[in-house]
């Protein structure tokens, strides 16, 4: 499968379980977007900051997990997301998953990840 490198991060700073950051790109249509990346279960995953049933970021303030720290959380409304997959586990959009982006190991630099993003446009 072809990857498209959206952006490179440092991730240094996500040690702990529930430690998130988010990175900004450039979308398939040449407009700003933005996504994130999480520790969870002592591995890390990145998706787009991006709710798929409002179309709204997720987060507050940087905030992606619920009260419990077990899910990630829509802040509109309060849809939940299982973090190793990003599917949907609660209310609306049910079935839908977030859009997952791969992190790849940059040789020779431990703390930096390449965000790829799978061939094809999501919208």
């Amino acid at each position: 499968m072809i990857h498209k490198q959206l952006t490179t991060i440092d991730v240094s700073t996500l040690n702990t379980n529930g430690d998130t950051m988010c990175f900004h790109y450039t979308d398939p249509f040449g407009q700003p977007a933005h996504g994130f990346v999480i520790r969870f279960e002592d591995q890390l995953y990145a998706y787009r900051n991006l709710c798929p049933h409002w179309g709204v970021a997720l987060d507050h303030d940087e905030q992606f997990l619920d009260d419990t720290g077990q899910e990630i959380m829509c802040q509109m409304h309060g849809a939940t997301f299982d973090p190793t997959t990003g599917a949907c586990t609660f209310g609306p959009p049910e079935g839908s998953r977030l859009e997952a982006f791969v992190l790849q190991e940059v040789p020779d630099e431990p703390h930096l990840r390449m965000v790829l993003r799978a061939g094809g446009i999501t919208l």
